[in-house]
């Protein structure tokens, strides 16, 4: 059974509707958690939630590739 992905453009890139949602539903969560069980004073809370952002973009791109296909006409330089 082939699966039909849902491809939208945002900013003018594509990406698939069913990754940007679990792409932001894991930044919320990293950078949230950071933000909260940070055991350290102002203004240190919010370092924490910068690096857990940090992190889930990192993992983001690593679990989901980019859509688009980039194609040269001939006689164009790379």
């Amino acid at each position: 059974m082939s699966e039909k992905k849902q491809l939208i453009d945002i900013l003018g890139d594509t990406a698939d509707f069913k990754e940007l949602i679990m792409s932001m539903g894991i930044s919320a969560v990293l950078g949230i958690s950071g933000y909260v069980l940070c055991p350290y004073a102002a203004p240190y809370p919010l370092f924490c939630g910068l690096s857990g952002l940090i992190i889930a973009f990192g993992v983001s791109n690593i679990l989901f590739k980019p859509k688009r296909r980039i194609m040269y006409k001939e006689g164009e330089s790379k």
